[in-house]
């Protein structure tokens, strides 16, 4: 009973869309993936992961996306092998390219890879769980001129605060916010000291 439609049989080959949010969150876009998010620093690499985990082709390009602007292209296979923004790769000598132990040199290299990426991962999982939460720390979108992320002492650069789960924006402001000492100049030192 079940009539199939003429191109059924043909895989669908159109380009997952994923949607990059900061630096540390991605999300798929895409009927067949909708939902499929990852945060963290190799939040593109964990997609792509779980993309080939969920068997799609690791040739399956994916078409990504920042601020409804399209980026760039790379596939399952290609992502799956970024770590923080720079491509590890393996040299193999050319007189060592057809060695026999070559495939099991090879499968070595990757899960001490995989091993060094999951062991990164799960410190940073660690850290960012001791810290607050938005709705704890009263995170707001907008903060003042002289009160706002940036300016405070916890801040280490966009989507990184010692205090507060990524993402943070330099302009928000939370309850946790302390401003930031500024060193003395010498003159402020002099006069103190009465020299």
């Amino acid at each position: 009973m079940n009539a199939q439609i003429e191109g059924d049989d043909i895989p669908d080959e159109r380009p997952i869309r994923v949607i990059l949010f900061g630096g540390q969150f991605v999300s798929t876009d895409d009927a067949e993936t909708i939902g499929l998010s990852a945060t963290g620093p190799d939040a593109l690499q964990t997609v792509a992961m779980r993309l080939f985990q969920s068997g799609f082709d690791p040739a399956r390009v994916l078409s990504l996306y920042r601020g409804g602007q399209h980026i760039g292209r790379t596939t399952i296979g290609k992502a799956e092998f970024r770590m923080s923004d720079e491509v590890k790769g393996i040299y193999i000598p050319a007189k060592y390219a057809h060695h026999p132990l070559r495939r099991h040199y090879l499968k070595g290299w990757a899960m001490g890879y995989l091993q060094e990426l999951e062991r990164r991962r799960n410190e940073w999982r660690e850290r960012e769980a001791k810290k607050a939460s938005h709705v704890d720390a009263d995170y707001r979108r907008y903060g003042t001129e002289a009160r706002h992320c940036a300016v405070c002492s916890m801040y280490r650069g966009p989507n990184d605060c010692t205090a507060v789960r990524a993402p943070i924006s330099p302009i928000a402001v939370c309850k946790l916010f302390e401003l930031k000492k500024q060193p003395e100049s010498r003159v402020t030192q002099r006069l103190r000291r009465g020299v």
